[in-house]
């Protein structure tokens, strides 16, 4: 096999991706096909949708196009037009199901049929896993009848784990890629063409719309293309494993996709534990309906992060770098046998334990927080401002006063400002303001909120009396404001939303760091064994 040709293909995805994502931009902002905002989603203005049908036309075009080529005089692809039209039939029909779920809106049980058909048609197809093992055993299982639902679970699963991790500009679009990419690398190694033919043009047909989805969007992927790039990676998955043998079923694949994986994992556990009563002694226990598991919550791990005071590219660099880590992983547990897949389980087992325990604290901020269990199963849940959380400011007032807070939405209206008593015991704001005018009540409340080390406490008093004084261990670290100095109070909320963005920053590149830090081993691996590859 050419490596040069397959770059080519991709290449030519590429170029097609560049040219059908704006016209299909301009096509929904013309039919009004857009993305409203609302309390669940980051993005603060109507975005075009239906980017999913410019990565599968992309796809779609190249796909036939060189097939019916004969594959440029390439070597070593044994796909037939028969097969293409098996792969593209139900890529068409998910696409459709996809394209009327951002149209008019689909219910998650009806979506899960629909997937759970198209899954089935696959299977019709042929497209079975029917051997699995265990990294660092030789014995191969035999699946028999098991393999039927176990292919349908695959793919409904990482259908769903692209839909539910496309929360953010560039995201879902970007673990794709790594995946496709490391699913190419893999298939180049084990001289798999058809898998690499599929891989390599769906990376380009992927960087094609990602340059127009990355912060800022000025497109989304919608349903159509999460649940299309889900069916897709499934199906390339289980056709690698299908020319490679068993070893690829267990270990490559399900780090591949091991990111998405694990957050719709944890997102439908969270949610079925919180509607059970479970570690909840204020609630009866009960058993919840399945469909809890598919209510939209706000709990994902890039909610997560981005309630830590993190950028949208911050979290999506962030993401990038784990899923890179867990991709790489996979590479090596599909090339590694014995002792050597047996350690590098152990390994992303450690590392992954740690990027749990580093997200916790920092979405806790509690630098002593430990594993989520049972505590951390609760939803998050944040107000439509905690959108922009570096400029968030809670205001703490004697009662319901929110004077102070409509004072502030006056003189500085870049900022949102949060009542207190609406926020979250665990809640995340650069800057909390008490209203001490009529006492220094507020004050306790505001220490209690700003107890992270990367709040700044703001409190406005009246001047004192002639002899007075404060106390100063009450005080101590507190910014003072005049009440009526406006121009203070800003400049004080001002350097605290400084400081709130400097500290994030500084947490972002010790935990990529630390990431890049954790992958250099398996990288070089991965280096090792590619490069004795290269034709």
């Amino acid at each position: 096999m050419a490596l040069s040709s397959f770059l080519l293909f991709a290449a030519v995805a590429f170029v097609l991706g560049l040219v059908l994502t704006p016209f299909v931009r301009r096509m929904a902002l013309e039919w009004r096909l857009v993305d409203e905002p609302n309390v669940r989603k980051v993005h603060r203005a109507r975005i075009p949708r239906l980017g999913g049908v410019a990565i599968f036309a992309a796809f779609f075009i190249t796909a036939v196009a060189i097939v019916y080529s004969d594959y440029c005089g390439v070597r070593g692809v044994a796909l037939t037009i028969v097969e293409i039209n098996k792969i593209l039939d139900g890529g068409v029909l998910i696409l459709l199901v996809g394209i009327y779920d951002d149209l008019f809106g689909l219910d998650a049980v009806r979506k899960l049929l629909w997937q759970v058909g198209v899954a089935v048609v696959m299977i019709g197809f042929g497209y079975v896993i029917r051997d699995i093992s265990i990294p660092g055993l030789a014995h191969v299982f035999h699946l028999g009848w098991f393999g039927y639902p176990l292919t349908v679970l695959w793919i409904v699963g990482v259908m769903n784990a692209l839909n539910l991790i496309d929360g953010l500009d560039g995201l879902a679009a970007g673990l794709a890629t790594i995946a496709t990419a490391l699913l190419f690398a893999l298939a180049v190694l084990n001289h798999q063409g058809d898998v690499a033919f599929l891989a390599a043009i769906l990376v380009g047909s992927l960087l094609g719309f990602w340059v127009f989805n990355m912060n800022p969007a000025s497109i989304f992927m919608g349903d159509s293309g999460s649940l299309f790039l889900g069916y897709i990676l499934a199906v390339i998955s289980i056709r690698a494993v299908q020319g490679r043998g068993a070893t690829v079923a267990i270990g490559a694949p399900l780090l591949l996709i091991g990111l998405p994986l694990l957050d719709t994992g944890a997102a439908f556990i969270r949610r079925l534990v919180a509607a059970s009563g479970l570690f909840q002694p204020d609630k009866a226990l009960r058993m919840p309906p399945l469909s809890v598991a598919f209510r939209p919550d706000r709990g994902h791990i890039h909610h997560r992060l981005l309630v830590a005071g993190f950028s949208q590219r911050q979290v999506v660099l962030l993401l990038y770098a784990v899923a890179t880590f867990l991709g790489v992983a996979g590479f090596l547990l599909a090339m590694a046998r014995g002792i050597a897949a047996t350690l590098t389980v152990a390994y992303v087992a450690l590392v992954l334990g740690f990027i749990v325990i580093r997200v916790r604290r920092l979405t806790t901020h509690d630098p002593e927080a430990a594993l989520p269990l049972p505590r951390g199963w609760r939803e998050v849940v944040q107000p439509l401002a905690r959108n922009h959380p570096l400029r968030r400011v809670a205001v703490v007032a004697e009662g319901e006063d929110a004077a102070l807070c409509h004072t502030l939405q006056d003189v500085a209206p870049g900022v949102a400002c949060v009542e207190a008593p609406k926020g979250e015991a665990d809640d995340y704001f650069p800057v909390v303001v008490a209203d001490c005018r009529d006492g220094d009540g507020a004050l306790q409340r505001a220490r209690e909120l700003g107890r992270f080390s990367r709040t700044t406490v703001v409190a406005v008093v009246r001047p004192l009396a002639e002899g007075g004084e404060r106390d100063p261990e009450q005080y101590r670290g507190v910014t003072v404001v005049g009440a009526g100095d406006h121009t203070a109070l800003v400049s004080a909320i001002q350097q605290g939303l400084d400081f709130g963005r400097l500290t994030a920053q500084n947490a972002f590149l010790k935990f990529f760091a630390w990431l890049l830090i954790a992958l250099l081993p398996l990288v070089a691996y991965f280096s090792a064994h590619f490069s004795h590859h290269l034709p």
